[in-house]
């Protein structure tokens, strides 16, 4: 049987593309051979002081279980999960502003809730400023975000606000802590007894960007 050129140009095209597929979604995603590492340097940091409660510290109580109902201004504070974020947590006593805690006793009511969208909190500050313009009396609304990701986070905020006026513009004006632990590689501790147990595995890594 006699292939016309048409079918003929059809079967170089299955083919080219039977080969871009295999090279795409096989060649290119096969297991590689790990390369030994290499060290290039190294550094040693002294063990740092472990903190205390002498001088001028005061050891505070734990804030009471009881919601606070002070009849003060209203905040609704979004944050992410990160360590962070404790500083904050213990001073509204919970998720709800609780009776004895720091920010009961500044006659705030504070419901902090988890959002972990970065989008979705510019657009809620941005829903809180356009309603505050017309009701000045409304729930304010706060974001916690990484220090090192502001820049980025105001650019985009200051984009959105713009229309209101200059008047309504994001300021920081609190840092609350900082954590030690999720900005690591997590993985076996086999491959902290021997780094080169690691080689040829698989990580999977995300940046998280909150304050």
């Amino acid at each position: 049987m006699k292939i016309k050129t048409s079918g003929k140009v059809l079967i170089i095209a299955i083919i080219i593309g039977a080969i871009f597929c295999a090279k795409v979604f096989w060649w290119d995603t096969r297991p590689k051979e790990a390369k030994s590492s290499t060290e290039i340097g190294h550094l040693a940091l002294p063990d740092a002081p472990e903190a205390s409660l002498k001088g001028n510290s005061t050891l505070l109580t734990l804030p009471s279980d009881e919601e606070s109902v002070n009849g003060g201004t209203k905040i609704t504070w979004e944050v992410m999960a990160w360590n962070a974020q404790f500083p904050l947590m213990y001073a509204n006593g919970g998720a709800l502003t609780t009776k004895g805690s720091l920010l009961d006793k500044a006659k705030l009511q504070v419901n902090i809730l988890r959002q972990d969208d970065c989008n979705k909190s510019i657009a809620d500050i941005v829903k809180f400023a356009q309603d505050y313009k017309k009701n000045p009396e409304i729930p304010g609304v706060f974001a916690s975000y990484m220090g090192d990701g502001m820049p980025a986070f105001f650019a985009a905020l200051s984009k959105e606000l713009e229309p209101l006026g200059p008047e309504f513009q994001p300021i920081a004006f609190y840092a609350m802590g900082k954590s030690y632990g999720e900005d690591k590689v997590m993985g076996p501790v086999e491959w902290k007894k021997n780094p080169k147990a690691a080689l040829g595995k698989t990580c999977a890594c995300y940046l998280e960007m909150v304050i």
